[in-house]
This record gives C-alpha cells, sequence and structure tokens, in this order.
C-alpha cells in the first residue's frame, strides 16, 4: 500500500484542524452544548495519528507505504474503527438538535416523522448495498463501509428536512449549529456521491478520496473559525 506525500499532507492538516476545533470548543465553553462533536474530532485526530505511526517513507522515492509487518495493524485500526466514526457522526446529529431553539416545540408527528424518513432512506441503501460487488473484501471491513454510506445518507436526508421546513428556517440557528448543520451535510453528500462513483467509469480511475479530504478541510476551517468566535451568548440565545 502506497501513499503519496500529498495524501499525508492532507491528512494531517486534517488532524490539525480538527485538534484545532476541539481546543476552540473548550476554550469557548461550549464542550458540554456540543460533547459528541467534541468526541468526534478527538478520537479521528487520535486514528489519524495512530495510522500515520504506522506509515513508513521509502528510502530511495519520495513516496509512503504501509510496510508488510505494519499492514495488518494498520488494516484492523482503520476498519474496526470506522463504526465509532459512524457512531460518533450520528451523535452529532444529536448534538445538533439539542442546541437548535425550539425543535423539541415542533409537532411530534414532524420530529418522528423526518427521523424515520432518514433512517429509512439510510437503511434501504444500506440492504441494497449488500447486492453490489465487494469493495473490500473482509467482512467487517464490508459492513464499516456500508454502515458509513448508510450514515452518510442519513444525516444528508435529515439536514435537507430540517432546511427545508420553513419552522425550522425561521428559528434563531445559533452560528455554531448552522456550520455543524451545513458542514456536516455537505460532507455526508460528498461521502455519499462518491461512494457510488467511486464504481463507475471514468470516476473510479479519479482520486476522489483526495477530492473529499480538501472538502473536509474547508469544512473543519469553516467550523474552526466558527468555534474561535463563537461566545457564550452565541451559544445561549
Amino acid at each position: 500500500m502506497t501513499l503519496t506525500p500529498f495524501t499525508i499532507l492532507l491528512w494531517a492538516i486534517c488532524a490539525i484542524l480538527k485538534a484545532s476545533v476541539c481546543v476552540a470548543v473548550i476554550r469557548s465553553g461550549t464542550v458540554r452544548r456540543w460533547p459528541l462533536l467534541f468526541a468526534l474530532f478527538t478520537f479521528g485526530t487520535l486514528r489519524t495519528l495512530v495510522l500515520m505511526g504506522l506509515i513508513s517513507k521509502a528510502p530511495s522515492a519520495v513516496y509512503f507505504y504501509v510496510s508488510k509487518a505494519h499492514y495488518p495493524a494498520y488494516f484492523h485500526i482503520y476498519w474496526y474503527s470506522k463504526p465509532v466514526d459512524v457512531i460518533l457522526t450520528a451523535g452529532v446529529l444529536a448534538d445538533t438538535l439539542r442546541n437548535l431553539p425550539g425543535y423539541f416545540q415542533l409537532p411530534r408527528y414532524f420530529r418522528y416523522g423526518s427521523l424515520l424518513a432518514a433512517m429509512g432512506i439510510g437503511v434501504l441503501v444500506f440492504i441494497l448495498s449488500l447486492h453490489e460487488p465487494h469493495a473490500v473484501h473482509a467482512p467487517w471491513a464490508e459492513f464499516a463501509l456500508r454502515l458509513q454510506r448508510c450514515m452518510s445518507i442519513a444525516w444528508t436526508t435529515f439536514a435537507l428536512i430540517m432546511f427545508a421546513s420553513p419552522s425550522l428556517l425561521k428559528m434563531g440557528w445559533p452560528r455554531l449549529t448552522l456550520g455543524v448543520a451545513v458542514g456536516f451535510m455537505a460532507t455526508s453528500a460528498c461521502d455519499s456521491a462518491f461512494s457510488f462513483l467511486m464504481a463507475v467509469e471514468p470516476w473510479k480511475h479519479i482520486d476522489l478520496g483526495s477530492i473529499e479530504t480538501v472538502l473536509n478541510i474547508a469544512v473543519l476551517l469553516y467550523l474552526w473559525r466558527i468555534t474561535t468566535t463563537t461566545t457564550n451568548s452565541d451559544v445561549n440565545r
């Protein structure tokens, strides 16, 4: 398994930005309101650092690789930790709703109906993906990959329902809540689209992973900017 210096650079930037958002969340005093966002970015930073520690630099060429001795550990850490990342991403949705003023005053049928619709679409995609060719020849890795796709589609669907609701649009969205909702919707939609495109000609020959990482960096910069300028009045209003 070989990796370009550009890929390593993108991973490092992502890890630094996630750690920066965590520090900003602590300094702004919003960590109690966003515990799962903090947990997700902390976990993501540590996961990236551990994986990068298993990567070696080729002595005679400008590229990086995972050696045969380290590959089993790299593979298992990457894929066995993926469901934890997916679960924490789902938790960020709960954080978002908890920090949206007036959400729990909306009619119960709308709140439950939108959640069930999003979950239903995600589960349907998960079931349909069982008939696709194996992208990774390992049962747990296949499960983790499909679970991530399911969560991405569910997040995107629910966010679109929220933004399409006139009642929710009239609410005063705190900046951090709006930023998290928009940012995670963008990355989830991108992840959903790329997961399908990776199996389609000619997209499967394009480095979509790097493009997705660049988008993640843009979202992380956006969230870092918001968290560094968030005050207690922004959080509590």
